[in-house]
């Protein structure tokens, strides 16, 4: 949290804006090679684990079925993990993240009550092709309360794509990065076609 202190209001602020928050670094995974790697052979040997989609298989513009939709390289896969069920480290991360985010909303009027809807872990496998654009609920969708993603990158030269207005954005993050972002907000998965992540 040291590295919070004195930018609060910044990221606060940008938060009031609906911006992409990044703070880099917020995490030390200087010493948790061996943790990570032991995700990075789960994700790739279990079975069962759900592929997530690289293209829609529905246009938010159009609102009708994309015909791409069954082009998925299905290497791009998300495994959401129950709270009894999360390992040491991936719990130790959760709850790290967990109050980072919880600072930063502290004291606004606007979504003060955060709860944590799930932890999964995505593992891209090499040669997974970009995303299309997407939202994680639809904008249209007038809620009462928003909901917020937060990515915490566990290794160097991780990536995704931020999209501001009509400008595309391809964004670097090394391990211990923390993305926050409304799930209205348009992003979407970045390729990685040398190495797995």
């Amino acid at each position: 949290m040291e590295q919070l202190e004195g930018n609060l209001n910044y990221f606060r602020k940008k938060m009031d804006e609906d911006k992409y928050i990044i703070l880099p670094r917020v995490v030390d995974l200087t010493n948790r090679s061996s943790e990570i790697n032991s995700i990075k052979q789960i994700m790739a040997g279990a079975k069962g684990i759900k592929s997530i989609f690289q293209h829609l298989g529905y246009s938010y513009k159009t609102q009708e079925l994309n015909p791409r939709q069954n082009k998925n390289d299905d290497k791009r896969k998300q495994l959401i993990i129950p709270y009894k069920e999360q390992a040491v480290f991936i719990k130790e991360m959760s709850n790290l993240t967990k109050e980072i985010v919880t600072e930063l909303f502290k004291g606004r009027k606007r979504d003060p009550d955060l709860n944590q809807s799930y932890v999964s872990v995505l593992y891209s496998v090499k040669g997974c092709g970009e995303q299309d654009i997407h939202y994680d609920y639809d904008p249209s969708n007038e809620l009462v309360r928003k909901f917020y993603a937060c990515i915490l990158f566990l290794e160097d030269d991780s990536r995704l794509v931020l999209q501001n207005g009509s400008d595309r954005v391809l964004q670097s993050f090394n391990a211990g990065d923390l993305v926050i972002f409304r799930g209205d907000k348009p992003h979407r998965g970045a390729s990685y076609p040398e190495n797995d992540n």
